[in-house]
């Protein structure tokens, strides 16, 4: 995110991002009302009123926005400050063009799914749910399998983080918990979104929520309510019934 010139009578911050993953997270943290950080080298007062041009890569899914700068931080040692903007209130019409956006982007998103599971036969029974949480064409799931916690971190060294972690508590070789715990403990992974599915009891359970998870759910487990979960974490509207 950047700024093509230093006139501040016409200056527009332009954000073209070919990762729609990223670009849902932005446009969702606008349409809240929530500020949205933009990198920059420019020094803004609050209050100040800033257009700003949103989309993916391609300049035909783009739109026009006016926002307002709420906050700004101190200079790093680069010289480069967070700028954090909200959109205008006297322009609802902003919030209308964001939604629509985000149901294009959600139209055509494969969200990318790491299973961690070390039985075969569940896992085919959580795959097929995972499937079924986007089978109306809004968009896909890619599912990435690992047996254990440690087969996990490897595939994340490898792939990059996905949209979301469904894993298991009892697992050999790196248990679930363990799993969860070096996530929270990597800035790169700290933030990927994770649902727990165990027959754990509650204490387990209840380290699995103290370290950070987005959602439980316990074996065994109906195959509507992975789905359920799912869709929430990943900031889809409930399945219609």
């Amino acid at each position: 995110m950047s700024s093509p010139s230093p006139a501040r009578a016409s200056l527009s911050i332009h954000v073209r991002l070919a990762d729609r993953a990223e670009f849902l997270d932005a446009a969702d943290t606008l349409i809240l009302q929530k500020p949205l950080r933009v990198l920059t080298t420019h020094t803004f007062a609050v209050g100040e009123r800033l257009k700003l041009l949103l989309g993916y890569s391609s300049p035909s899914s783009s739109v026009n926005l006016q926002v307002e700068v709420h906050s700004v931080s101190a200079p790093n040692a680069e010289g480069d400050l967070h700028l954090h903007v909200k959109l205008t209130p006297d322009r609802p019409g902003d919030v209308a063009l964001l939604q629509r956006l985000v149901a294009e982007g959600r139209a055509t998103r494969t969200f990318r799914i790491l299973l961690t599971e070390d039985n075969l036969h569940i896992r085919q029974m959580y795959t097929r749910a995972l499937h079924q949480s986007f089978d109306d064409g809004e968009a896909s799931a890619s599912v990435e399998f690992a047996g254990d916690g440690l087969e996990a971190l490897h595939l994340l060294e490898r792939n990059g983080p996905p949209d979301l972690i469904l894993t298991d508590l009892a697992m050999p070789v790196m248990d679930g918990l363990a799993f969860v715990a070096r996530l929270r403990s990597d800035p790169r992974y700290r933030a990927i979104p994770v649902l727990v599915i165990s027959g754990q009891d509650e204490r387990a359970m209840d380290h699995a929520a103290a370290l950070g998870i987005q959602g439980q759910l316990h074996k065994p487990v109906q195959l509507t309510h992975i789905v359920e979960q799912v869709r929430r974490i990943l900031g889809l509207p409930p399945r219609s019934a």
